[in-house]
């Protein structure tokens, strides 16, 4: 799933043209060295899963410890007065089982163990006025791979209008397009809102994610609250009734506490940890244009460490 990232990116842009004095010399400092790097590795507890077509149950079984990491790298490639272009690259790895059980009438899918996701993308970003109000917009083309090749090209684009905007909060709507991704709503509308309560705590209200934060000194923030994510990755399932490569997309409810410390005005450390709640969990065509059966599964627990330099790496 997708959406978190489109908004943290556009948030981001926002951020970008309204930093404090005190900060725009981090900002322009960043030219000296203007790549956005996002590393992270987390481990999620074992649980069980269902799988069905139908509402038919296929098979159950136990879903072993999962391990994911992943990287993300871009450099600006133009800029202009009001907009720029990123090109970069991406790769993510998952290290999961899913055990069926050892009956002769046992629904067999070979889900794999070891996972290899990478591939490349440009955004377009632009900042500027509609209706005189700021609007940020943003589209990016992404193109992914696995051990078997191409495996599809994604476009989405968004964008969001500042509708207030004052010395302690702001209010902003916009909306996403989606084009071949595995999503069942292409275009969705969405509400941003930034709250200032006091130099100590504050509010990001960036549906479908909330958090409150505590600012503990001037480098370290500790934010609680919950966001919707999203993972995917190739399989080859070894069935007849299959293609020869499908796609395994799931997304996440994660009620989460998040630690941040900031070691340079530009590096960032986190650590999140919380619940991950499976509100999807489907088996697609590679390009996600067909769905073949849903994969239900119990909630589980999640760890994740990262670091993080760069604007848009944040």
């Amino acid at each position: 799933m997708l959406f978190m990232s489109l908004l943290l990116l556009v948030a981001t842009a926002l951020f970008a043209q309204d930093a404090p004095k005190d900060e725009r010399s981090a900002l322009s400092g960043f030219a000296k060295f203007p790549v956005n790097i996002r590393l992270a590795q987390e481990i999620v507890t074992a649980g069980g899963y269902t799988m069905e077509d139908d509402g038919a149950q296929l098979a159950d079984g136990d879903r072993s410890e999962a391990l994911r990491t992943t990287l993300n790298l871009s450099m600006p490639i133009y800029k202009g007065k009001a907009s720029y272009i990123n090109f970069g690259g991406f790769y993510n790895f998952h290290n999961v089982q899913f055990s069926p059980p050892k009956s002769g009438d046992a629904y067999e899918i070979d889900m794999g163990r070891e996972h290899h996701t990478w591939g490349l993308q440009g955004i377009y970003m632009y900042g500027g006025k509609l209706w005189n109000r700021k609007f940020t917009g943003l589209a990016n083309l992404r193109g992914e791979f696995s051990e078997s090749g191409l495996e599809r090209v994604t476009m989405f684009a968004v964008g969001m209008l500042q509708l207030k905007r004052t010395e302690h909060s702001s209010l902003g709507v916009g909306a996403v397009l989606l084009l071949n991704t595995s999503s069942p709503w292409p275009l969705f509308p969405f509400v941003t809102y930034r709250c200032k309560f006091s130099e100590k705590w504050s509010l990001d209200l960036m549906l479908p994610q909330l958090y409150i934060n505590h600012h503990l000194s001037t480098k370290d923030k500790l934010s609680a609250g919950f966001s919707i994510s999203g993972e995917h990755y190739y399989i080859s399932p070894g069935r007849a009734d299959l293609p020869a490569t499908c796609m395994y997309s799931r997304s996440n409810l994660r009620p989460e506490i998040v630690y941040e410390h900031r070691m340079t005005p530009l590096t960032k450390l986190f650590i999140k940890g919380g619940s991950t709640i499976c509100i999807n969990s489907r088996l697609y065509s590679s390009s996600g244009n067909s769905r073949y059966m849903d994969i239900s599964q119990k909630p589980s627990f999640f760890m994740q460490v990262g670091v993080s330099y760069g604007i848009m790496g944040m």
